[in-house]
């Protein structure tokens, strides 16, 4: 670059560009990529996926969110917690999109580990940007534990023990779309704040647990549990739909919740105001109030 430097200024009068000689460089290959405009970081390996966070946590903001894209599927090394849990990544600062883009986040360990633990008011959102929409982490399991953290899921496919678990007050979950597959429950909500518009839930107990209290809102998504479909706590009321579509969420196994004989929950006990049960023929079903489950689409 020929530059010409006054008292006041600096000018650019040229660039030039002069040939090099060949040489081979061990690896070879850039795993870490950041462009400032866009607030994006892109990364290929492990540590270059924990470096980005590092930094994204102090660039990314509700205003410009630090985005991180995957280039590349990397597998992520646990390390305990203070209570000897395995965990993978921690976001507990920033406001941060996680970008998929059609690879895999592999956690090393048994499937009940911590892949991602979001806390102390940090926002996380997962996308999946790719055409195939592949994007997958496996022994995946999301804490949200305590002060407010946020967890926005928008695609992908996650696997593991939970695929979702959220826990402490005023712990966020929002998901919007994406495949859960869990060897125990889909999402475990413990005293959390749940919306769920869109997504396939699969448990091999639950499709759903709310425990301890919080609130949830479901108007969307597909639900199905091997043992029960909904464990539903002290949450009632949260059935709903989507007013502009008239659809909600679907239960193609037919719908069971677990019964309780001291409270008395029951599946018109689920539902929001305004809202019924249809069948797969759009006929209203109707139901006493001893119904825990229903047999049908």
């Amino acid at each position: 670059f020929d530059l010409k430097v006054g008292k006041d200024y600096v000018t650019l009068n040229g660039v030039k560009v002069t040939p090099w000689n060949e040489k081979t460089i061990d690896g070879g290959v850039a795993e870490y990529t950041y462009d400032e405009l866009t607030n994006t970081y892109t990364v290929l390996t492990a540590d270059a996926l924990n470096t980005a966070i590092s930094n994204a946590k102090t660039s990314g903001t509700a205003e410009n969110p630090a985005i991180i894209k995957l280039a590349a599927n990397v597998e992520i090394a646990c390390t305990l917690d203070e209570w000897g849990t395995p965990r993978g990544i921690e976001v507990d600062e920033g406001v941060i999109t996680l970008d998929l883009n059609g690879h895999i986040i592999k956690l090393t360990g048994d499937d009940n580990n911590v892949a991602i633990i979001v806390d102390n008011g940090a926002t996380l959102t997962i996308n999946d940007s790719s055409e195939g929409k592949q994007g997958k982490i496996t022994n995946a399991m999301y804490v949200l534990n305590p002060d407010n953290g946020k967890l926005v899921i928008n695609g992908g496919t996650f696997e593991g023990e939970f695929a979702v678990w959220g826990f402490e007050n005023e712990s966020v979950i929002e998901i919007n779309g994406g495949t859960f597959i869990a060897t125990y429950d889909a999402i475990y909500a413990q005293r959390s704040i749940l919306t769920i518009t869109g997504g396939t839930f699969n448990g091999d107990r639950y499709a759903l647990y709310l425990i301890s209290g919080g609130t949830a809102s479901i108007t969307g998504g597909s639900f199905s549990g091997k043992e029960y479909d909904i464990s539903t706590g002290s949450v009632t009321g949260f059935l709903s739909y989507n007013r502009e579509t008239d659809t909600g969420p679907t239960f193609p196994d037919g719908l069971s919740i677990v019964p309780s004989a001291s409270t008395g929950r029951n599946l018109n006990a689920l539902l929001a105001d305004g809202a019924a049960y249809y069948d797969a023929n759009v006929e209203k079903i109707d139901l006493d109030d001893s119904a825990a489950s229903y047999n049908g689409d």
